[in-house]
């Protein structure tokens, strides 16, 4: 492959990259990429570290995209049970809307795999004063007022600031760990759901079928 489309075909996946992980709101695990990059025919975590000859997380630098320590975790869960002494997924977002330079709760979860062994590392009781039980309903019907307000075809980063000025609704990590996966959340609550790649396969089906 000549080295100008390679560059070309390099800068494109940074592009891509970049803008996968702004809508996640976290710089993605190799693995997250490598399933978005497949879907998306762009360039794998290891041709893009090798070709850059940096680190993973020396990608995310380059891009941006600080990777939080553990001790940045545990120090913004801290923060947070001060206000929130439950502080369940939903109470730290509520109080990371005031703190946007905290990591979010999804690096919290890639960091320690659930919340509670997050809670756990930070030393925060997992009693809470209160426990509100949120239900799939409850999440199903934020969902709908977020297509309300956004149309049907909202994604992750649309639901987040919506939820900025709703609160009092389930959280964009919370809704992702109850039912899997967004489009998961968003199919079980009937909303459109747009596929990977769609675009991409519906036009290489054309091209082979000569249709």
């Amino acid at each position: 492959m000549p080295k100008q489309v390679n560059r070309e075909r390099l800068e494109a996946s940074l592009a891509a990259l970049r803008e996968f992980a702004e809508k996640i709101g976290h710089w993605p695990s190799i693995r997250e990429w490598n399933a978005y990059a497949k879907d998306h025919d762009a360039m794998a975590a290891v041709t893009i570290t090798r070709r850059m000859r940096m680190k993973w997380t020396e990608v995310g630098k380059q891009l941006g995209f600080e990777t939080p320590t553990e001790q940045d975790c545990i120090n913004a869960l801290r923060e947070a049970a001060a206000v929130y002494p439950g502080l369940s997924v939903g109470d730290y977002e509520k109080w990371r809307a005031n703190h946007p330079d905290r990591p979010n709760a999804n690096a919290m979860l890639l960091m320690f795999g659930t919340w509670n062994a997050a809670k756990e590392k930070a030393g925060i009781s997992l009693q809470a004063p209160h426990v509100h039980v949120i239900s799939d309903e409850d999440m199903i019907r934020a969902l709908k007022l977020c297509a309300e307000a956004c149309g049907p075809s909202f994604g992750m980063r649309q639901y987040r600031e919506w939820k900025m000025a709703h609160p009092e609704h389930p959280s964009l990590a919370a809704i992702c760990m109850r039912f899997g996966t967004w489009n998961a959340a968003k199919q079980r609550a009937g909303l459109t759901v747009s596929p990977h790649g769609g675009a991409r396969k519906r036009k290489n089906r054309r091209k082979n079928t000569g249709k």
